[in-house]
């Protein structure tokens, strides 16, 4: 029998489906037009364009803006609903890593 209606994507080994490259690139310029770098005198701060968050690390504002502002959700096999994805890697990480495998990085 055949296998037509597979989905035929790549999977990492978290067994979350991987987004191509193109994908990344939308999400990130999703993100990156949703915050700006503004500068008073010395201070440097970047902020969010959908809200009056802001930080002086960028990575700060860009996970602001990926969990609050671009509706990603992440659904772990074991049900949970992540809305950015480094919280979703350090949950696959942490609750189901093969312990044989822990030691590496």
């Amino acid at each position: 029998e055949g296998y037509e209606g597979y989905d035929d994507g790549a999977y990492d080994s978290t067994g979350m489906q991987q987004v191509g490259a193109d994908g990344n690139k939308e999400l990130l310029d999703l993100i990156f037009s949703k915050m700006y770098e503004s500068s008073h005198g010395i201070t440097r701060v970047w902020r969010c364009t959908e809200c009056d968050y802001f930080k002086d690390k960028k990575d700060n504002v860009i996970k602001h803006v990926e969990g609050r502002h671009c509706n990603l959700q992440l659904t772990c096999f074991c049900g949970l609903v992540f809305k950015r994805r480094d919280v979703y890697r350090q949950h696959m990480k942490k609750k189901h890593a093969e312990p044989e495998f822990s030691d590496f990085k």
